[in-house]
């Protein structure tokens, strides 16, 4: 169900977040739990990081307006002037305006977003976390239990709520450290306090 996406029925400085807190009677019920709560703030973060920035969802966008663009004249054709939910575009500027809404959504959803996460659960300020790897063909890292897919990488988090790093070594190679944190166990639970930049260190087997 898209309607309060992208633009459609309400604006990108829509609050999500509190409607479905009010409209839900499960949901408020979740978020009591901490573990719970922890796990969503991160969760809603790290997409914020990854597959809803603004720069992979417009590349999405652009990507799916050039397949669908070809039928979109014959669409005109069949459907323009007819009464429907949703406003069928009657013109190919039609089309190209409604494309910019999307794209324009896209550009500026995540810092509002971002904000209302904020606000609701009042959380610290947003800061810088990169995490970097020698050689990816080394071992691999995850954060929340997500793969990175790749080094160095570098998203926003909340001050003060707790992130899980986990690091594995690939096949001869052994884990022995974090440069940035003085630890050397390969899962270890951080809750930083300001930008934080963290590696991961491998050796290979042999290596003394």
């Amino acid at each position: 169900d898209m309607d309060h996406g992208f633009g459609f029925e309400v604006s990108y400085n829509y609050n999500s977040l509190v409607r479905n807190a009010l409209k839900d009677d499960l949901f408020p019920h979740f978020l009591e739990n901490p573990g719970f709560r922890i796990v969503f703030i991160n969760r809603f973060t790290f997409l914020m990081n990854t597959l809803f920035r603004p720069t992979h969802v417009n590349d999405v966008i652009t990507n799916l307006k050039w397949r669908i663009e070809p039928e979109v004249p014959r669409h005109i054709q069949r459907w323009a002037g007819v009464e429907s939910f949703g406003n069928p575009p009657t013109t190919m500027q039609e089309w190209d305006a409604y494309c910019e809404e999307l794209n324009l959504f896209a550009e500026k959803r995540i810092p509002v977003a971002r904000q209302q996460l904020r606000d609701y659960f009042k959380l610290g300020e947003m800061i810088d976390v990169t995490i970097n790897i020698e050689s990816l063909d080394m071992g691999t890292l995850r954060i929340e239990n997500k793969l990175l897919q790749s080094s160095p990488w570098q998203g926003k988090f909340y001050k003060g709520v707790p992130l899980t790093l986990e690091a594995k070594p690939r096949t001869g190679y052994r884990f022995t450290g974090w440069e940035g944190l003085g630890v050397d166990t390969d899962s270890v639970i951080i809750v930083p306090e300001s930008d934080l930049t963290i590696t991961a260190k491998f050796n290979r087997l042999n290596d003394q």
